[in-house]
């Protein structure tokens, strides 16, 4: 349960980080704020991955007793 909300939350936070990097360059014309969030994007979902791979490991060794 745990891994799908954290899948969701970074889904809906990917769609409007990118929302509003596609509004922007719309209005400016430059693609810097897409180059923009990629490392705001990858600096979330990074420690993400690792917290969540934790925890599932954590799980795993629980369920095996």
């Amino acid at each position: 349960m745990l891994y799908k909300d954290t899948s969701l939350l970074s889904s809906v936070g990917v769609m409007e980080l990118m929302l509003f990097s596609k509004n922007l360059t719309t209005t400016t014309g430059n693609i810097t704020p897409y180059i923009c969030a990629a490392p705001y994007y990858l600096v979330v979902t990074i420690p993400l991955i690792h917290v969540v791979a934790k925890v599932e490991h954590r799980l795993a060794k629980r369920g095996k007793r």
